[in-house]
């Protein structure tokens, strides 16, 4: 996998700030995600395997928002974010320009899943090998459910899935 020049985002640094148009509604600013964690897809233009995954992240998008987090598939250009917006319920957003590509280091045509906390932090960067070695999508849960824990006082509980607040069961 080609990066840019700048160097592939690292763990601990922030995602680029750039706003990307979605298929449909308002821009989302890739650093502001709602006090959301999110999972950024970079696909392959025109790329089966890659709409393979995004088509199997889908299936844990519950179990994501759960814990506070988010799917956000990032195509290449507009003719591909309108081909994989019926197919998904993520938001699909446009990266015609390539900032958001050329931020986070990839090449153009660069695929990857980057995990990041709801402050835009990364906490993981994995690229699409060969073969597509994408993050498993229980591997992104668990990602998502370790950050979704960290923060209860925010309003996040430690365990979304019975509604249960860490304190509230703390006498167990």
């Amino acid at each position: 996998m080609e990066t840019t020049g700048r160097g592939r985002l690292a763990v601990g640094e922030r995602l680029p700030a750039v706003s990307l148009a979605p298929v449909a509604g308002r821009p989302v600013e890739l650093r502001r995600t709602a006090h959301e964690s999110s999972v950024l897809v970079f696909v392959h233009p025109d790329c089966d395997d890659c709409r393979a995954y995004v088509e199997r992240l889908e299936g844990w998008a519950d179990r994501l928002a759960a814990w506070g987090g988010r799917v956000l598939v990032v195509a290449a250009d507009h003719s591909q974010a309108r081909s994989l917006a019926p197919a998904v319920d993520s938001t699909v957003l446009c990266d015609a320009d390539g900032r958001a590509r050329g931020g986070a280091g990839l090449s153009p045509r660069g695929a990857a899943v980057v995990v990041s906390d709801k402050f835009g932090i990364v906490y993981r960067v994995e690229l699409a090998g060969a073969h597509h070695e994408f993050l498993d999508p229980g591997e992104l849960l668990e990602e998502i459910r370790y950050m979704g824990s960290q923060c209860p006082e925010c309003g996040v509980p430690d365990d979304p899935l019975s509604g249960e607040e860490a304190w509230h069961r703390g006498g167990e």
